[in-house]
């Protein structure tokens, strides 16, 4: 699979461009790096200057190009940006740059240009500062009124999926709302309307009927459910081609997490919460954290095994006890939910099932799984579910996985039978399991 670099050459206010001296290799190139799970192009390129170079553009940095490397297997974004400081090191967790030059990109020293660590560099080609050598294919899908999209495989379908997205958060959203990027089913969307243009319609369908996404419709989610803002052409293509799931970009707030939680629950799961992410001019964190006060407000037993039932009283009085003691490691390792199920042995207990993975993908980043898991109870109670039936196989029965679950499962495998079947926590537990 190729990787996605983000490459972004920095002015200052002079009009030089800057270079950093690799601290690998000796070698010379402008910042830049690897695109971090589901993360937008510019996005990418923000992070990675801030990283390297501690520095923030004045205003929004512009794309300027992409192109596939064969030679190193990857396709290369291109941006430019102006900055009125001067770079530093002490954000960046590689040290990548040892030493940093301004210089006239009409007159880039010889040094440099000689001792390129791209000899081909994507970046200079699309500034006209190096012969282009490197280019990209771009078909797109047209339609008579003027429409042009990028093809799934044109590389500028990202960068054109994030300017869309970028549209949809200035235009539809309110306050502290956020964006999810999901799946929906469109026989459960309200506000739909006849569409009037033929060519929209034909475009959309024929998108669909090749076997790609369209862009997202557009949803808000509120007390009455899921209603439509944008996309009545891309609903009527999907009605038309037969297919019942479409892309959706839903607009909600904290306020109906609640409803929401059970309207579209199994949309949660992607994680591909999108609100901070859609500010192009701020680098984004990098830290396990998610929003405070975000989670699960009510228990539900749907998708959980019976035998997790009396752990849930146990633990919290059926959903009605949430309060569980912080860890000092914080939230990702802090007990969570009905059961006191710890996010990082959930994460744990995803990362070994493939079908988990298959049909919850994206979540191999902690703060991207971590927000799905609060969230989400029936991908909660799902991993809840695994991860016991693993310590019912590793420890022998119900009543042991119950101990393992409490105590941990070193403790368990440590602890004697007698120990086990003492155990105040075990003894309720089996006393719940026969009143069943």
């Amino acid at each position: 699979m190729e990787k996605l670099v983000a490459s972004i050459a920095v002015y200052n206010e002079d009009g030089l461009l800057l270079f950093g001296k690799r601290g690998d290799n000796g070698k010379w190139c402008m910042p830049g790096g690897k695109f971090e799970l589901k993360e937008w192009p510019t996005n990418a390129a923000l992070r990675e200057l801030f990283e390297e170079t501690a520095l923030v553009p004045l205003s929004s940095i512009d794309f300027i190009g992409t192109a596939y490397v064969p030679r190193a297997k990857v396709q290369v974004y291109s941006f430019k940006c102006k900055v009125n400081q001067e770079p530093k090191t002490k954000f960046d967790p590689d040290s990548e740059f040892i030493e940093f030059k301004w210089v006239k990109p009409e007159r880039i020293p010889n040094e440099i240009m000689d001792n390129l660590h791209n000899k081909q560099d994507v970046t200079l080609q699309k500034l006209g500062l190096q012969e282009e050598t490197l280019k990209s294919e771009a078909p797109n899908w047209r339609s008579k009124d003027g429409l042009v999209i990028p093809t799934a495989k044109n590389p500028y379908r990202l960068v054109w999926n994030e300017k869309y997205n970028n549209l949809v958060a200035s235009t539809f959203m309110k306050n502290d709302e956020k964006l999810l990027e999901c799946w929906v089913d469109i026989q459960k969307v309200q506000g739909y309307n006849t569409p009037k243009n033929q060519h929209r319609l034909k475009l959309y369908k024929n998108m669909l009927v090749a076997g790609e996404n369209t862009p997202p419709v557009v949803l808000r989610y509120d007390n009455d459910g899921l209603n439509l803002l944008d996309g009545n052409h891309r609903q009527e293509a999907a009605r038309q081609v037969g297919i019942q799931y479409i892309k959706a970009v839903v607009v909600w707030d904290d306020s109906n997490l609640e409803k929401a939680v059970g309207g579209i629950g199994a949309m949660m799961a992607s994680g591909m919460l999108m609100g901070g992410a859609l500010n192009p001019n701020v680098p984004q964190p990098t830290t396990h954290s998610v929003e405070a006060g975000v989670g699960i407000k009510a228990w539900t037993p749907e998708n959980l095994h019976p035998d997790l039932h009396p752990i849930a009283q146990l633990e919290s009085s059926g959903g009605k006890n949430l309060a569980h003691k912080q860890n000092p490691a914080g939230e990702y390792h802090t007990a969570f939910g009905a059961l006191g199920f710890k996010p990082s042995t959930a994460h744990e207990e995803y990362k070994k099932s493939p079908l988990m993975q298959k049909n919850y993908p994206g979540l191999a980043d902690p703060a991207v799984f971590l927000h799905a898991f609060k969230v989400n109870p029936m991908f909660y109670n799902l991993l809840a579910s695994a991860h016991f039936a693993r310590l019912k196989a590793r420890h022998g029965d119900e009543n042991k996985a119950a101990y393992a679950w409490r105590h941990g499962s070193n403790a368990a495998r440590l602890a004697s039978e007698n120990l086990m079947e003492n155990d105040p926590y075990v003894l309720q537990y089996m006393a719940m399991r026969k009143k069943k």
